[in-house]
């Protein structure tokens, strides 16, 4: 049997997942198509996908995508999309543009919408780790009120659907993120003041690895799924990591005091392991060499 779904994933080039997705979906030879706003810079790392260079609420998207009823399979990465200066409106904005391309999807009638959220947004202040997929939510600002709303509203759309609640991603090609921003200060020998290494660790998974949970997910899981090690990273482990490869003797002065939202997090894969036999399998060691070696070569400092 022939298959003709398409691949639809929005924020496949300024997204650090759904670039992830759409490279991995490209190598194993399937069709992809792009919906994303950004800058034609941010196209150059997926060349072989179709790209539609356009916002997800705009009125043009049902024409691009026209022809595509019931074959398209959508992995929604583009759910933090606005930059209104005014955080409610922004908070606002986004939501709407969120529900308009759920309808879209609806009306388009997709084999299934995959919508790709940021876990640490839904739980700022879990009761205890690993989270589950059955855990009470915790939002702790607007982004994560929105994430919340997206996921509720998946099922009413009488389609299949999943939701993806992904760890901390980090990998080559990340531009912004955790391990860039250590790296960074390391690099230019700067006091690491940003950072409660005592008492916050994150979940790293690697981008290879979350692309593969998500597009496992995309093809074969219904529901909700942590995408995550189940693995908490304490950050001075992390920077003893970088320090290592770069040689820099930068430290933690404490002398600069923020509030720290997510100070532990850490996210249980069990449910995807069990119902996909999706596990994470790149060590941090490696994941954050291979990280370091492409922030060095792109000169990312």
């Amino acid at each position: 049997m022939t298959d003709d779904r398409v691949f639809v994933i929005t924020g496949g080039a300024s997204d650090f997942l759904g670039r992830s997705c759409a490279e991995l979906l490209i190598r194993a030879g399937k069709e992809v198509i792009v919906i994303d706003n950004a800058t034609d810079e941010a196209f150059g790392f997926i060349p072989d996908a179709e790209i539609i260079h356009l916002n997800i609420d705009n009125g043009l998207l049902e024409e691009k995508l026209g022809g595509l009823e019931n074959r398209i399979n959508v992995i929604h990465c583009q759910t933090q999309s606005c930059c209104e200066p005014d955080l409610l409106k922004n908070s606002e904005r986004n939501l709407v543009e969120q529900l308009v391309f759920l309808r879209l999807c609806q009306k388009l009638q997709a084999q299934k919408v995959t919508a790709c959220l940021d876990a640490e947004l839904l739980f700022a202040n879990p009761l205890e780790l690993p989270v589950t997929e059955t855990d009470r939510e915790s939002p702790g600002n607007l982004a994560g009120v929105n994430h919340l709303v997206i996921e509720s509203h998946l099922p009413i759309l009488s389609l299949p659907w999943a939701s993806i609640r992904s760890s901390t991603l980090y990998g080559p090609g990340q531009r912004e993120g955790v391990v860039p921003l250590v790296f960074s200060k390391l690099e230019h020998n700067e006091p690491l003041d940003d950072f409660s290494p005592k008492t916050s660790t994150k979940d790293l998974i690697h981008a290879n690895d979350a692309a593969a949970g998500t597009i496992a997910v995309a093809i074969n899981g219904h529901g909700i799924y942590n995408i995550s090690t189940g693995r908490e990273t304490q950050l001075s482990a992390l920077i003893k990591v970088m320090r290592k490869i770069n040689g820099s003797q930068s430290g933690i002065t404490g002398t600069k005091k923020r509030e720290i939202i997510y100070q532990r997090s850490c996210f249980s894969p069990n449910k995807a392991n069990r119902d996909l036999g999706w596990q994470p399998i790149v060590s941090l060691k490696e994941g954050i060499e291979s990280t370091a070696a492409w922030l060095q070569d792109n000169s990312i400092s």
